[in-house]
């Protein structure tokens, strides 16, 4: 692989909903296909996926789902407030370095599927976060800034 430019082609979503009967498996593999209608390209072309490293659905979950080929390239940037610019970083990066030619990069989350899911499966910080209904960034957010907000009053 030669090294490109890259440029963002197609971009994908699901239907924002409340309450979701979708994994988020299924929410993963809905957006990446709309993003490759977007895009007018198919999942054969796709050799790197990017996402963030607290969604349940991994890399090697979707090849075999979405057509894709043998990925070159994948990697995990961490989840938290204003992280969604290292993950189209991260894609770009894979392509002008050439490990990648097609770079997908995708965010899967269904609170409703988490809130079901027993604390104790549940991988780091959110068995710590889920019994107490923090289950979306907004969640996560309004904590921080709960936090900042009292450090102010008390300095």
């Amino acid at each position: 692989m030669s090294p490109q430019s890259p440029v963002i082609v197609g971009i994908g979503r699901t239907r924002f909903t409340r309450t979701s009967a979708a994994s988020e498996h299924a929410l993963a593999v809905q957006a990446i296909t709309a993003a490759l209608r977007d895009a007018g390209l198919p999942a054969s072309r796709i050799d790197g996926v990017v996402r963030f490293d607290r969604d349940a659905v991994w890399e090697y979950d979707l090849p075999g789902v979405c057509g894709m080929r043998t990925l070159t390239f994948y990697n995990a940037v961490p989840f938290q407030p204003g992280s969604a610019p290292a993950l189209v970083r991260m894609a770009a990066m894979a392509i002008e370095t050439g490990l990648a030619e097609v770079v997908v990069g995708y965010h899967a989350r269904n609170a409703a599927e988490r809130a079901a899911i027993a604390p104790a499966r549940v991988p780091g910080a959110e068995q710590f976060q889920l019994p107490f209904g923090v289950t979306a960034r907004v969640h996560e957010a309004a904590l921080l800034l709960r936090r900042h907000l009292r450090r102010v009053d008390d300095a």
